[in-house]
């Protein structure tokens, strides 16, 4: 921005008499050069001259450099108007709710995307308040929290799953829970600037494979995802793990190499999912195998253990999760790969770095 209109040459010479006008007179010539000197000198709004060091000079000034984000590559195939608090919508002819806070700031500066997936058996309102997420609660990390609501899936639906469908995900499919990621996103970036290389996914249980889920099919998008008693159907291994009357119908497109981190947590020999006594799947047994398996594929792993069983950890709160989210993009390393990040985290969960 410019600090005023300098004064132009033909200010001073329509006030000044030039020599022609003095008739030689040399006393007149003298005060002429004298007038000239001073206000050449004088500058700041006078006649400080135009270039290097001038007042008229745009290269002195310094700008702000504008904030460079990529939005997500979706688009708003609903034409829906994302509005704070519940939204009902219906996406590829299904109906979907969700929950979204937004933060208090303008709708051009970019800002980061929660997604937040409740367990199986939960319900949206008591996931969302479990936590109490701040959007504006740190003014250098501004967010949207987006809580979900399942849609009922059982082991006995079409398409089967626990709440959630997260049991085949596979790029060009109609996943439901891949397209509530993308339309939301979508039309989302419609009304505010988002950052599309800072969208986190988190959740427990059926809602932690959810958000790993998500995590393995957007590696472009999704920069960091917190599983509390989770598990990934990349990986054959965990698969195995799963004892049901048909695994092959768990099937994930294969995890691609790429940075980020995952922090996963885990209670202990009691952290199942057993209906009747029956177990299923033992979160513990996944976690372990969920880290090299993250590891070898590029990722930093926080192995976040207790003793608690099937629950969330004990000793990681809304603010910690925030701070972790908060240090990551998308291409960028980790710091907790250097011994960098939150001592809250730190002094709980084992670090395990990228093995590329």
């Amino acid at each position: 921005m410019r600090a005023g209109r300098p004064r132009s040459q033909a200010w001073y010479r329509s006030e000044v008499p030039s020599t022609m006008q003095v008739g030689g007179n040399a006393m007149h010539v003298f005060k002429l050069m004298l007038t000239i000197m001073f206000l050449t000198a004088c500058g700041d709004g006078l006649v400080k001259p135009n270039g290097p060091g001038g007042g008229n000079n745009n290269d002195d000034i310094p700008i702000p450099e504008e904030p460079t984000f990529t939005p997500p590559p979706f688009a708003c195939a609903t034409g829906n108007q994302v509005q704070a608090g519940i939204n009902h919508w219906t996406i590829k002819n299904l109906a979907r709710d969700f929950y979204i806070e937004l933060p208090n700031t303008p709708t051009d500066k970019p800002v980061a995307v929660i997604f937040n997936f409740h367990g199986f058996g939960d319900t949206l309102d008591n996931w969302r308040t479990f936590y109490g997420f701040a959007p504006n609660g740190d003014p250098d990390f501004p967010f949207v929290i987006i809580t979900p609501d399942d849609t009922g899936l059982t082991p006995m639906s079409t398409p089967q799953g626990l709440d959630w469908e997260f049991q085949r995900s596979n790029h060009g499919d109609d996943n439901r829970e891949a397209a509530l990621f993308e339309e939301v996103l979508g039309c989302l970036s419609k009304q505010r600037a988002i950052d599309g290389e800072r969208v986190y996914t988190m959740g427990f249980s059926a809602g932690a494979i959810t958000a790993n889920m998500l995590n393995a099919r957007y590696p472009q998008n999704v920069a960091a995802t917190i599983a509390f008693s989770g598990a990934w159907f990349s990986d054959p291994t965990q698969v195995m793990l799963v004892r049901m009357s048909s695994p092959d119908s768990i099937d994930w497109d294969n995890m691609v190499r790429g940075t980020g981190a995952i922090l996963i947590s885990h209670g202990g020999t009691n952290d199942r999912y057993a209906p009747m006594g029956i177990e299923v799947l033992n979160f513990e047994r996944a976690a372990q195998a969920a880290v090299p398996y993250l590891t070898d594929l590029g990722r930093t792993v926080l192995d976040c253990a207790h003793t608690y069983g099937h629950t969330v950890h004990p000793r990681i709160g809304q603010s910690a999760i925030t701070e972790f989210f908060k240090v990551h993009r998308v291409g960028v390393t980790s710091p907790y790969a250097s011994a960098g990040g939150s001592e809250a985290l730190t002094s709980i969960c084992q670090i395990s770095p990228s093995a590329l």
